[in-house]
């Protein structure tokens, strides 16, 4: 066990040594680990054979689990990896309660008492109600997984990307899968999708990458950061960043109590 230890902090501490003539992965500006950071990753892999022989009862800190997820080669995406469901107060419950005054777990339009086209987009199914279906943005939402399957249909006849689909493009696309017949069936339409999947480079397996590129993906900083990120109701940490353009520097608290203000944590697309 202790031989497994100490070989894990050398592959991890590897990466990290200003010494090392390997760039980075992503970036040949991404900054070296500040002693934090690396204090946590070195922490994550001494309790990383620990996790592994405990199993769900050895509490997890984001570093770790972020660790066993590249050793193990897991997917990244919703629930899987490190990629928890989001959390936020203002849920169904608090939609609910405010607005749902017979309790029958509908809000519709008089109850909700407001703009019609908030409600509009709040009623993602258009049928006349708000409820708690339509909150739900996990993959068990049925309007999530047809949002995804009406996403690659629209993306597999759109040939030239610009989201919108022509007659030319319809019909080009009814010409591909019927060949020389005047009809396609769902069988064509399944060879259609697995064309557009390895087009795109697509297997349903995910990108293969190198363990150690992984490590070191994740000691520089580009699969993420290894501190607990806020929760809901906490006061979102102050930071100062330059804009875009280089120009100024925007600093959080500035905004607090005069102006809303959206952050997105942790937004990998």
């Amino acid at each position: 066990m202790k031989t497994r230890i100490w070989f894990t902090l050398a592959l991890l501490a590897a990466p990290a040594a200003p010494a090392l003539a390997d760039p980075p992965v992503t970036s040949n500006d991404a900054p070296a680990p500040g002693p934090v950071q690396l204090r946590m990753w070195l922490e994550a892999m001494v309790q990383a054979p620990w996790a592994e022989c405990f199993g769900p009862d050895f509490r997890r800190s984001e570093a770790l689990r972020m660790l066993l997820a590249v050793q193990r080669n897991q997917k990244l995406g919703p629930g899987v990896g490190w990629y928890d469901p989001s959390r936020r107060t203002l849920d169904w419950q608090w939609l609910a309660a405010r607005f749902d005054a017979d309790a029958d777990g509908h809000v519709v339009a008089k109850e909700q008492n407001g703009a019609a086209d908030l409600f509009a987009v709040l009623d993602r199914d258009r049928d006349g109600a708000v409820t708690r279906d339509d909150l739900d943005w996990s993959q068990n939402s049925a309007w999530v997984r047809n949002d995804a399957l009406s996403l690659r249909f629209l993306r597999l006849i759109d040939s030239n990307g610009n989201g919108r689909v022509t007659d030319k493009e319809w019909l080009a696309m009814f010409k591909k899968m019927a060949k020389d017949r005047d009809h396609f069936n769902a069988e064509d339409m399944r060879y259609a999708f697995m064309a557009s999947d390895r087009n795109r480079g697509g297997d349903g397996k995910g990108k293969r990458v190198f363990k150690k590129h992984w490590l070191r993906c994740l000691v520089e900083g580009d699969l993420g950061s290894p501190f607990e990120g806020p929760r809901p109701g906490q006061v979102a940490p102050d930071f100062t960043l330059p804009t875009p353009d280089g120009q100024k520097q925007i600093t959080l608290s500035d905004y607090r109590g005069k102006k809303p203000v959206v952050l997105i944590f942790g937004s990998f697309t």
